[in-house]
């Protein structure tokens, strides 16, 4: 019982705070926030060459419209965040 109530509580102080308090996820946020028509920050991915790859959610604190080298290479070598509903609002070519 003392081993179950040590893993439990381990549990509980590790947990993200949104786990604790009963928000949303971010995964959630941006799935309420597209349901709402609510624009959300997303990072627009372009290739070394400038080609566009993909989309995926940005962290709160990315700046918008700034062209950003990664550093990785590949399909995700330029990031660029933009405000949109969906995402798909990325423009198609790397952005000057």
């Amino acid at each position: 019982m003392k081993k179950l109530l040590a893993v439990l509580t381990l549990v509980a102080v590790s947990a993200p705070a949104w786990a604790q308090t009963g928000a949303q996820t971010p995964s959630q946020q941006v799935q309420t926030a597209q349901a709402e028509g609510q624009k959300t920050l997303y990072t627009c991915w372009y290739s070394a060459s400038g080609n566009f790859t993909g989309t995926s959610s940005a962290p709160a604190n990315e700046p918008v419209h700034l062209l950003q080298i990664t550093g990785r290479g590949g399909d995700r070598a330029w990031a660029y965040a933009i405000h949109s509903v969906d995402g798909h609002d990325c423009p198609t070519s790397l952005p000057n």
